[in-house]
């Protein structure tokens, strides 16, 4: 079991069949140090979940980086505002190692409501869960 099925089944409790439904619509993907998953300005149409390694998200103010936040194993990154409402990035997302993730597209994360009835709740309860736990650190 990968890490983003652990995620999954500890957070959601979700069936083994929905479960593979669900992680059929990510993709295993790699990058380097120093690669952007997201710049600034542009459109973020994926959401990560970082199975090994490191990734940061910041921004630039004042001729100077600011970091959000760093994702690591079990965390997932994404700049929310542009994935969810197709705006402009405000986050640099960078590996700060080498990293794996699995990744879904936008495309495919709006699909995922067709394929399990119960999403519509699952997603409140995960995106409720993402702000928790970037409270906690």
């Amino acid at each position: 079991m990968t890490a983003l099925e652990k995620y999954i089944q500890t957070y959601f409790g979700v069936s083994p069949d929905d479960l593979e439904k669900i992680t059929s619509f990510f993709t295993p993907i790699t990058m380097k140090k120093g690669e952007f998953f997201v710049k600034t300005g542009r459109h973020c149409d994926r959401l990560g979940f970082v199975q090994a390694g490191m990734i940061r998200e910041f921004v630039f103010l004042q001729e100077k980086e600011v970091t959000k936040f760093i994702s690591t194993s079990g965390y997932f990154t994404v700049d929310l505002a542009s994935f969810v409402f197709q705006q402009p990035a405000r986050w640099n997302i960078q590996a700060l190692t080498d990293c794996e993730l699995f990744v879904i597209t936008h495309k495919d994360y709006l699909r995922i409501g067709q394929v399990i009835p119960s999403w519509a709740a699952l997603e409140k309860l995960f995106l409720a869960k993402c702000f928790a736990g970037r409270q906690d650190n």
